[in-house]
């Protein structure tokens, strides 16, 4: 329950959740020690944390005026036409793989897809991965990004060109793009939230500096000129 949402959702696996713990027993025993060594009572952290609570409600506080602002529906659609690639359906190509655990497999194998020899065949021979290889290493379509590191390697390659061999963690791959689809915008009806948020993002400035001019008239601002002239300001 101590580990926010946004950390919480990439634990997936034991290692992962491990190395987790850790940090949040590593952080509890540098809270004990600082406080046991009386930093939670000097002036200058006592400042800071000031300072960071300052900064935490004016993040939360711009995040409400931009959150409660309206924008008119042309300025959202037009933020929606210029900035296209944001609202697009993700990238797609279809690859087919041999993944093997040996470089020196790899290589022989590489050496083979050069002089002519059967991708699919190969695959399913020799490629460690038992689900693509009774597919002849056939993956099927699947979004660009699910291919982590290699993704701009293979979405950049052309059509049927041999990849390869690609060092993997512990194994080697050899890849072959079958198929390519560029992710086409989506409908505006079907991503105006996300381009309204986007929209006032972007012109948040301009959302504050009406929001402070509205506040304006209700506040006394004075200004003392001896007390700014004592200001000292940190470097």
């Amino acid at each position: 329950d101590q580990i926010p949402s946004f950390h919480r959702e990439k634990i997936n696996s034991i290692e992962t959740l491990k190395t987790v713990l850790k940090g949040i027993i590593l952080h509890d025993l540098l809270m004990q020690i600082a406080a046991d060594k009386g930093y939670d009572k000097i002036d200058g952290v006592l400042n800071l944390i000031q300072k960071y609570h300052t900064v935490v409600f004016l993040e939360y506080k711009r995040k409400e005026v931009s959150e409660n602002a309206t924008l008119p529906d042309s300025a959202v659609k037009n933020f929606y036409k210029d900035n296209l690639r944001l609202f697009a359906n993700p990238n797609q190509m279809n690859v087919q793989e041999i993944i093997v655990r040996t470089k020196d497999l790899a290589d022989s194998l590489s050496f083979l897809l050069k002089q002519g020899a059967n991708f699919g065949l190969l695959a399913e021979k020799f490629s460690a991965r038992s689900w693509s290889a009774k597919n002849k290493g056939i993956m099927g379509m699947a979004e660009v990004t699910k291919f982590g590191g290699l993704k701009d390697t293979l979405w950049n390659s052309e059509i049927g060109r041999v990849i390869g061999p690609q060092k993997i963690q512990d194994f080697y791959g050899i890849f072959k793009v079958l198929e390519k689809k560029p992710g086409d915008a989506k409908k505006f009806e079907d991503v105006k939230g996300d381009a309204n948020r986007l929209a006032k993002v972007e012109q948040s400035k301009k959302i504050m500096d009406e929001y402070i001019d509205k506040l304006r008239p209700k506040v006394i601002i004075n200004f003392d000129d001896n007390l700014l002239g004592a200001i000292t300001v940190d470097n």
